[in-house]
């Protein structure tokens, strides 16, 4: 069977059950390791103590590997060990660890959980009996001598002092074949106890033991301290452990697997060597620290093994720096910046950018949001992905201003004007300045427009006459140009049009010219027409002239060439 599904066959049959009650051990020679186990056909059972909180069940199976769930107040575990016929667990010696949360654990400080923990065995998938003590040794008959001497308990009152090496224990023989050990215990059921007799008020009375395995049928071989006062136990070392697992050396530098620490704290295995963090007590959680040829991570065990930190192997110096003053600098030490920033980034990736924002749901908006001091959102750059459109908001009503060498060139006030060369617009857009363009187009729909009225051309040409036309320069113009045309002032007086104030309306100016070019148009036509009729009547005129003269000459022509008598 392979690892993961060894791990998913775990994880999938550990499931819940109704509590039972507990069975404490108190006063035992040996500490308790655990709540006790039923076993079932095909399961084990763990009993809880009565009105328990939550529980968390941790099984690591003969390779090292370790699943953990969590059960609610109350609520015992089971373990499946086979479902349908099918063996779905490998045998092997499992350990398990039990933490129990008291009721109603909870706070901002977690409660300290009980912890229990234990062995048992699967052959062929089912759990081998643990619960049948070894028989008591009787003393070994020594094949160097026949028959034994049985003496009684012996007291020394006084040093006891061997010249030679001791056995302890009933399978010592005579002619014990000792190494280099120069005490040894030998029997079935090995311990050796620690007892401090100090019975005064104030002076430490614990009492310890060495255990050497399992006394039960099917247990585990094992090295333990045990803390027989509290019931405790400390320290464990499981058979077959590897050489090194705990290596203390000369200075003080601790190994996990290594004999050769370099640091304080050395961890070394064959593959990612890892770190898990786990709170037991309140809200449970999880996570691991975990380091290989590959990468650095922090993966959160307890949210489906997702990696909110990873580093890649390789990674450059300073790919990510935190400095004394919380500054940050990714790709550079955030003091080799000039400005007061708390984020400085450097890159050098020619054709690609230093910062890239994705927010994969539909309706997110990737991007940049600023608060400012009270926690007030303040703007916003960035795109909406379900309109699919970029946005660049200030969303609290603050203007939006544009600054040039810390100079203020442009504004957007809350109302949504526009300035620029200015930062009090009176209008949408509002420039002080000149502005170029190659062309210049007014809305001028009649869809857009209401409340139509006829004009007086005639009357708008005689107030255009009125107003003052003078060349000026503007008081904001440092080039001091010269311009030509009326106030604002003026022409607000003599039409009652625009905006008041400072501003002119192109519109309401172009309107003005276009009614006076009419007006003139009609003076002009009307001047053509009495033009054409004082033509008329001077052709008239000349035409009667003309005739007149002819009819003056016809008359006296003839009277000129009579003969004289």
């Amino acid at each position: 069977m392979s690892r993961r599904t060894r791990r998913s066959a775990v994880k999938a049959l550990v499931c819940l059950c109704l509590a039972l009650t507990a069975a404490h051990v108190a006063g035992a020679a040996e500490p308790a390791r655990g709540a006790e186990i039923a076993v079932g056909r095909g399961f084990l059972q763990w009993s809880l103590p009565p009105g328990c909180g939550p529980s968390t069940l941790s099984i690591s199976d003969p390779a090292g590997e370790v699943e953990s769930s969590t059960f609610a107040d109350g609520v015992a575990p089971v373990l499946w060990l086979a479902s349908t016929g099918s063996r779905l667990v490998e045998d092997g010696t499992y350990t398990w660890e039990l933490r129990v949360q008291p009721a109603g654990a909870g706070g901002a400080k977690p409660s300290k959980p009980d912890v229990y923990y234990g062995y048992f065995t699967l052959r062929d998938g089912d759990v081998l009996p643990a619960d049948q003590p070894e028989p008591v040794m009787t003393p070994a008959a020594s094949p160097a001598t026949p028959r034994r001497i049985t003496a009684a308990d012996q007291m020394v009152p006084d040093d006891l002092i061997v010249d030679g090496k001791g056995c302890i224990g009933l399978a010592c023989v005579l002619n014990e074949p000792f190494g280099s050990e120069a005490l040894r215990l030998r029997q079935s059921v090995v311990r050796l106890r620690f007892e401090d007799a100090s019975t005064a008020a104030g002076f430490p009375a614990g009492k310890w033991q060495l255990t050497i395995n399992d006394a039960g049928l099917n247990g585990v071989d094992r090295f333990s301290i045990d803390d027989i006062t509290n019931a405790k136990t400390p320290f464990t070392i499981r058979g077959n452990a590897p050489s090194n697992s705990i290596y203390v050396d000369t200075v003080g530098k601790l190994g996990l697997g290594t004999a050769v620490p370099a640091q304080s704290l050395h961890l070394a295995a064959a593959s990612t060597p890892t770190v898990r963090l786990e709170q037991t007590g309140g809200t449970p959680r999880t996570w691991d620290v975990a380091a290989s040829n590959a990468s650095f991570s922090v993966t959160d065990v307890s949210n489906g093994s997702a990696r909110p930190v990873l580093i890649e192997a390789g990674a450059p110096t300073d790919g990510l720096r935190l400095a004394a003053n919380g500054k940050i600098g990714i790709g550079v030490d955030p003091a080799a910046f000039p400005f007061s920033t708390f984020l400085s980034i450097k890159g050098n990736s020619p054709g690609d950018a230093n910062i890239k924002v994705q927010n994969t749901a539909p309706d997110g908006f990737p991007g940049l949001a600023f608060r400012n001091h009270n926690g007030t959102a303040g703007f916003f750059f960035g795109i909406d992905n379900a309109a699919s459109v970029t946005r660049f908001n200030s969303v609290s009503n603050f203007p939006l201003i544009f600054y040039m060498n810390n100079i203020e060139r442009a504004r957007i006030t809350p109302s949504g004007s526009v300035g620029i060369g200015t930062s009090t617009p009176s209008s949408l857009l509002q420039v002080n300045g000149a502005v170029t363009a190659t062309q210049y187009i007014t809305s001028s729909s009649r869809a857009l427009k209401q409340a139509f009225t006829r004009v007086d051309a005639r009357n708008i040409l005689e107030n255009l006459a009125t107003v003052p036309i003078t060349k000026w320069t503007f008081v904001a113009d440092p080039l001091g140009r010269r311009h030509i045309g009326p106030t604002a002032e003026d022409f607000q007086s003599a039409f009652g049009l625009g905006q008041e104030g400072e501003g002119l309306s192109l519109t309401d100016v172009n309107g003005v010219a276009l009614a006076s070019i009419q007006a003139l148009y009609a003076e002009l036509q009307q001047q053509r027409r009495a033009s054409e009729e004082q033509r008329k009547l001077i052709d008239e005129q000349r035409a009667l002239i003309a005739e007149l003269q002819k009819s003056i000459g016809e008359r006296v022509a003839p009277r000129a060439a009579a003969p004289r008598d």
